[in-house]
């Protein structure tokens, strides 16, 4: 597992960064914190966008790992990924 996660370690935090500035977008999670400011106090708002922002960050890095492995068992897999990224590029281009 440590392997795992020291081989991975600069997507999974890449991720979490997008995952902290994802939960700065107005949303769902907006409102909750928004709202526990408001009845609770800055400290409780600062507490639940905490909360969720490693929510957001845990559930982020499990699917990232669970790819990973999908990815790493299955060859046919990651060579249609591999193409589909090289027909990407050759669009864009």
């Amino acid at each position: 597992m440590e392997l795992l996660i020291n081989t991975y370690m600069a997507e999974i935090i890449a991720v979490s960064t997008i995952a902290i500035f994802m939960a700065m977008l107005p949303g769902a999670d907006f409102v909750m914190v928004t709202r526990t400011s408001i009845y609770n106090g800055r400290f409780a708002g600062l507490y639940m966008s905490l909360g969720m922002c490693l929510s957001v960050c845990i559930h982020a890095s499990y699917s990232i790992a669970g790819l990973a492995v999908v990815i790493a068992n299955s060859p046919w897999l990651f060579s249609a990924i591999k193409y589909l990224g090289a027909a990407y590029l050759i669009y864009i281009a």
